[in-house]
């Protein structure tokens, strides 16, 4: 039997999430308490810790839902393993920098930072898994890593100096050159 979520306990959460990130716009992480975050959603303490045990719990959560958002891994579980995908993931990457610029304290980068490559690691994981059943778990772990990395700092790189090109070329100038270093 499958359990229903009150639709009142997902517009509470929703709320309580929206306030932080309203919150985290106009001060640092370690401005934000527990009761600031419960006046900007008008809600009670106690609701706040029926969702999160903390504030720290709350921006991890926050955030990993944002970046699953961002990076959903069933948009990517049917797409070929080829430059479209490279692309479309570099672009999505350098679009989550703009945006992170703009709504982001820099203490919350390092956190998040690890959870986009983290969620990346996953996405090219189900892709070699599908394309390359030969592959171990520790071969698929240790390649997913270094994609995920790689196109990661690729992108904080495009961000840093996004006025050159697009990202698509940008990713795109980088794709013949790795073609050519995996037939070696």
């Amino acid at each position: 039997m499958e359990t229903k979520i009150d639709p009142r306990v997902v517009r509470t959460r929703k709320a309580i999430i929206e306030s932080f990130i309203q919150l985290s716009e106009r001060k640092p992480f370690e401005n934000i308490s527990v009761k600031d975050i419960t006046e900007e959603a008008l809600i009670n303490r106690a609701t706040f810790y029926n969702h999160f045990l903390d504030k720290y719990d709350l921006m991890e959560k926050a955030l990993f839902e944002d970046v699953q958002l961002k990076l959903n891994r069933e948009e990517y579980s049917e797409v070929q393993l080829n430059e479209d995908y490279i692309v479309s993931l570099f672009e999505k990457l350098c679009s989550f920098h703009m945006r992170l610029a703009t709504q982001c304290q820099r203490s919350y980068i390092v956190t998040i930072n690890q959870l986009v490559v983290d969620q990346l690691k996953v996405i090219h994981s189900q892709q070699l898994k599908k394309h390359f059943e030969s592959l171990d778990e520790e071969e698929i772990h240790k390649i997913a890593t270094l994609f995920a990395s790689g196109l990661f700092s690729l992108s904080q790189e495009w961000f840093d100096d996004h006025d050159a090109e697009e990202p698509a070329t940008y990713v795109k100038d980088a794709i013949p050159f790795l073609k050519v270093f995996i037939k070696q």
